[in-house]
């Protein structure tokens, strides 16, 4: 977030929207998430879209794609952020 805060002052935020992917160790995701967009909505300037964040809890590497339905998860999140960039079609 703080990383975020820096560029936000380096380069505008016009016309952007933001996305995240939240794996957090534990069940804690939803407080992450909370602080990201808490942190953001002091910046304008930018486009938090529906369902702009996806969260799963993965304590060790690779488990990730253990968890059921993931690659399904992750396309329907890619495909969000395609249909909700600026002047792009889904094909």
């Amino acid at each position: 977030i703080n990383r975020l805060t820096v560029l936000y002052h380096k380069i505008s935020f016009y016309n952007k929207s933001i996305f995240a992917v939240i794996v957090s160790g534990n069940s804690g995701s939803d407080s992450v998430a909370k602080q990201l967009i808490g942190a953001l909505n002091i910046n304008k300037g930018f486009r938090l879209p529906p369902n702009s964040i996806i969260t799963e809890t993965a304590n060790d590497p690779g488990a990730i794609f253990k968890i059921p339905g993931i690659k399904s998860k992750a396309r329907s999140f890619a495909e969000n952020i395609m249909k909700n960039s600026f002047n792009h079609q889904i094909p």
